[in-house]
């Protein structure tokens, strides 16, 4: 038996069977629920079920890590539902995990794809202008996590996250984000060879790191 999730928005992003066992709409497993409580394969405290069908968490707790359970065979993949409405906004501190489809991803598989780029520095396509460090210490000023530092905060010009800035906007050809851009940021490991293009234009050639799933996995792990 299915149950659907849904996000804020009204998009279906994943499905529940047996009322314990979550996948993501591409079938990806995410992890499992105790109760209403959903958890990563790892046993990390992802969100609650709610009865709108959403799975939101309160970015004010934290919930212990639990004993994780052996990893379920692949279901058949459900038909899709229809997406609904957009929903009600969530209350002050509280947020939808799947706002971004942030878990469609097989989030095992990330961390062994992305861990890699932890320590590497992020640079403009012509490796003149520095845009960050790939770590999770808030408290360092060139690091993506530090969201009051250059490269963490919103509203910074030099930041990526900054989705009004040159390095952050989905119309600009400096920006991982500008899906017909050839000149998106790179990566650039300890010895100062490029790793990658940071880009979400999968046509633009070389190794490409999706923008996306990078930043998906990135904000993933710092919320944990």
């Amino acid at each position: 038996m299915y149950k659907y999730i849904f996000n804020t928005k009204g998009k279906y992003v994943a499905f529940i069977v047996d009322d314990k066992y979550c996948f993501s709409k591409n079938n990806e497993y995410i992890g499992f629920f105790k109760g209403i409580d959903l958890y990563d394969y790892s046993g990390n405290y992802l969100g609650t079920l709610t009865s709108d069908d959403r799975v939101i968490r309160d970015k004010r707790q934290k919930k212990s890590k639990i004993a994780t359970i052996a990893k379920p065979y692949k279901p058949y993949l459900p038909y899709a539902p229809y997406n609904r409405y957009a929903m009600s906004r969530l209350p002050l501190n509280y947020e939808d995990i799947f706002i971004n489809e942030v878990l469609s991803n097989n989030l095992e598989e990330l961390d062994s794809q992305y861990s890699e780029l932890l320590n590497c520095k992020i640079y403009s396509n012509d490796r003149k202008k520095f845009l960050g460090i790939i770590n999770f210490n808030k408290y360092d000023q060139d690091s993506l996590a530090n969201k009051y530092g250059t490269y963490g905060s919103q509203y910074s010009p030099d930041s990526l996250f900054n989705k009004y800035g040159t390095y952050g906007s989905q119309y600009n050809n400096q920006s991982p984000f500008n899906k017909y851009t050839n000149t998106p940021p790179v990566i650039i490991d300890k010895n100062g060879n490029i790793i990658g293009k940071l880009t979400s234009n999968q046509y633009v050639g070389g190794k490409i790191i999706d923008a996306v799933k990078f930043f998906n996995w990135f904000n993933y792990k710092l919320s944990r």
